[in-house]
């Protein structure tokens, strides 16, 4: 069972200045269950990106990760310049991926960058023997995508689903959302453990669904593991912004997502979480938490309580609710917004809410 921590000595002399009588069950003080009682639950939901921001209009890359190998599979993208703001943090990272790889070159051939990251999500997010993305309207699946794969840190639960836009630019702009809000958005078959999955269409988060998804299938969010999938025949036909893409390989095909990405200056996107409270209610009747359990209370060996006008007429002041398991491990702890006196002529009731 749950426990308080008493905040009494374990001795009180029953007559002053005589040897001091023991408390039993001095420090502790263990709930009934009518002191229990179970809350509801709710979503919270706040701004994805650093200080619980909603909007990101200004995108950062690392000029020390765009020299190292890494870069060729992914790029983070930081709010902020990582080199001249200690504030920086990384919000998410992005990259490009083909099924077979990128083929006419040595070293794409060789490590096959584009490949591996393909696999890896493919194996992540797809059902059993589906080895390729399959975007409304087209069933044969598309061998080539961009990822945004969102920090775990910053996700909490899962991205909150129809509440975020992309916008990319390059010849043209568009603007992304998923379609969970329509009343007929599509049920996607997905891999053991990844939760919900919606086609992502053109529009607003404002005003929803512009096209739907199988006149534009520009991919699939998985809000709850937070990995937006983007099929590049879209992204790069003629209704997207095929002009912002311009290299060959895989490095470079990150960094031109990434131009894609900070040319439209518009990130808009907010986490959620589902919280669970309990109530506890800590009744300190008149008899308990009269004394404190530091030893700069009593005196010599018998513990006699030092400060003799304490000896008929105890008060102190609780400050602090400590919750406990049957083996007396501190759990958590309330703090109360100022010190309460307590005595033997005062009794108090402490509502203490355990949200998780």
């Amino acid at each position: 069972m749950t426990t308080l921590n008493n905040l009494d000595s374990p001795y009180k002399p029953s007559i002053p200045g005589t040897d001091p009588t023991p408390i039993i069950g001095g420090v502790y003080e263990y709930f009934v269950p009518d002191d229990i009682v179970m809350g509801g639950r709710q979503t919270i939901t706040e701004g994805f990106f650093t200080n619980n921001v909603g909007v990101l209009e200004t995108f950062h890359t690392s000029s020390t990760q765009a020299v190292l190998s890494s870069s060729r599979y992914y790029l983070d993208i930081y709010q902020s310049n990582p080199l001249t703001d200690s504030g920086s943090e990384k919000q998410f990272d992005i990259s490009y991926a083909k099924y077979g790889g990128i083929t006419g070159d040595d070293w794409e051939d060789e490590y096959s960058a584009a490949d591996a990251v393909y696999r890896q999500y493919a194996n992540i997010l797809l059902p059993a023997g589906q080895s390729t993305f399959a975007f409304a309207g087209n069933a044969t699946g598309s061998g080539e995508i961009f990822i945004v794969n969102l920090k775990r840190d910053k996700l909490k639960e899962g991205l909150q689903a129809g509440y975020w836009q992309l916008n990319l630019e390059g010849n043209n702009e568009i603007s992304l959302i998923d379609e969970s809000k329509e009343s007929d958005f599509t049920v996607i078959s997905v891999g053991s453990g990844v939760g919900s999955a919606y086609y992502i269409t053109s529009g607003s988060a404002t005003a929803g669904r512009s096209d739907s998804a199988t006149d534009w299938p520009y991919g699939i969010a998985y809000p709850d593991l937070g990995i937006l999938i983007l099929n590049a025949d879209s992204i790069t036909g003629s209704n997207g912004i095929d002009e912002a893409f311009t290299s060959t390989y895989t490095d470079g095909k990150n960094k031109d997502f990434y131009n894609a990405i900070s040319a439209s200056s518009y990130f808009y996107m907010r986490n959620e979480e589902e919280v669970h409270s309990t109530h506890y209610f800590v009744r300190a009747k008149n008899q308990k938490f009269n004394f404190s359990n530091n030893r700069t209370w009593v005196t010599g060996s018998g513990a006699v309580i030092k400060n003799q006008d304490m000896w008929n007429d105890p008060k102190v002041y609780i400050t602090t609710v400590g919750l406990y398991n049957n083996s007396n491990e501190l759990l958590a702890t309330a703090k109360l917004s100022r010190p309460i006196q307590k005595s033997f002529e005062r009794e108090l009731l402490i509502k203490v809410r355990l949200d998780y």
